[in-house]
């Protein structure tokens, strides 16, 4: 089953600066690591601060393998690098092939911690999203949090479908 490894943190200033080669050595070294899919990047577009890598993964095995290597160590160098404060991780495994979703012109994460993660009310929310998006996925992990990953034509559409919900809404329930 496939995975998704969703990190994010305050992105540096300079860094930002600097465009999409600031990136690059992240992105080298997460495209090169057997078991990686696809590995992409962004800014939150609200803030305009908050950086965000996801890493589509071929299964737990495959993101396991890498948090126990080498690899894993340049990477978190490598965003240290990039980061102007704390680096936030998750790994979910999802319901379905998330290429679609990270493919889409825009990608909105939705990311909860909740008490109970085996509330029936997470798949209704699944089910909701996926009724109006054009490409979703989700998943749950093993410290309860759940992830909703959502792909759009555009931020304007995404706003217009959940006007209620940013770019990525983090709630304790």
């Amino acid at each position: 089953m496939p995975g998704i490894s969703s990190v994010t943190f305050p992105a540096n200033a300079a860094k930002l600066a600097e465009g999409p080669t600031a990136v690059q050595k992240a992105l080298d070294i997460l495209k090169s690591t057997p078991g990686v899919i696809g590995a992409y990047h962004g800014i939150q577009v609200e803030d305009g601060k908050t950086a965000y890598f996801s890493t589509i993964w071929e299964g737990a095995d495959a993101h396991t393998a890498f948090l126990k290597g080498e690899g894993h160590t340049a990477y978190a160098t490598a965003l240290k690098a990039l980061a102007d404060g704390p680096i936030d991780g998750h790994y979910v495994e999802v319901d379905s092939d998330p290429s679609k979703v990270f493919d889409s012109p825009v990608t909105e994460g939705i990311h909860f911690v909740t008490k109970n993660i085996d509330d029936p009310v997470w798949a209704q929310m699944a089910a909701s999203i996926a009724s109006v998006a054009p490409a979703s996925t989700w998943g749950r992990s093993g410290d309860n949090h759940i992830m909703y990953f959502v792909g759009w034509e555009s931020v304007e559409v995404s706003r217009l479908m959940f006007p209620a919900l940013s770019c990525r809404a983090k709630e304790s329930i």
